[in-house]
């Protein structure tokens, strides 16, 4: 069943059952023209509104001075030091020195020899 609004892959997800309250089957015997006119345009009007919103670092921005920065990651440093793992690894990343994941792909070639000899001389 196709609905209007916003959806998951993941759908059914849970048992609340608020879930699909904002969402309203797409009506039955409707062409699929129509239907993907109509998903179309919420996919649309969903990209707007996420576009709109803003992202944490323009809020930050706005709303934080270089000061309250530097108290952050002074206490955030300070607990590193205690031994707290999340808070050296906020720190780190924060830092600009978040280690690089390198993911080397190989091939092997497998030849079988079945001993025929396909050769025709």
């Amino acid at each position: 069943m196709a609905y209007i609004g916003r959806t998951s892959k993941k759908m059914p997800r849970g048992d609340n059952p608020n879930s699909r309250a904002n969402l309203r089957p797409l009506e039955k015997g409707l062409p699929k023209k129509s239907q993907r006119e109509i998903q179309k345009k919420g996919s649309i009007a969903g990209n707007k509104e996420k576009s709109r919103l803003k992202t944490f670092k323009e809020l930050d921005d706005e709303f934080t001075t270089d000061d309250e920065r530097k108290k952050m990651m002074d206490m955030l440093k300070k607990r590193a030091l205690q031994g707290n793992l999340k808070a050296f690894e906020l720190y780190r990343d924060s830092m600009g020195m978040k280690p690089v994941e390198k993911v080397e792909q190989t091939t092997t070639e497998i030849v079988i020899d079945l001993g025929e000899d396909n050769d025709t001389d």
